[in-house]
């Protein structure tokens, strides 16, 4: 199993507590989905949960999704 498959699986078996791990949550999805139409889905979802979270919030989000993206690559 890759490792995009085990961070998959993680996500499915978490449980989500607050609106920075939905957030998380959802940027990763809005990358691995499977076609754009899913992604742009994910995208949304991200975009409003992020509306609850402060500008620094949502920084430190992306930034940890990117450096994760970048060491699966």
């Amino acid at each position: 199993m890759n490792l995009l498959s085990q961070i998959f699986i993680y996500q499915m078996e978490t449980k989500i507590k607050d609106h920075e791990q939905a957030y998380l949550h959802a940027l990763v999805l809005a990358i691995t989905a499977p076609d754009d139409a899913r992604s742009q889905e994910c995208i949304k979802m991200a975009e409003s949960i992020g509306s609850q979270l402060t500008e620094k919030q949502r920084d430190l989000c992306r930034k940890g999704v990117e450096v994760c993206m970048e060491y699966l690559k």
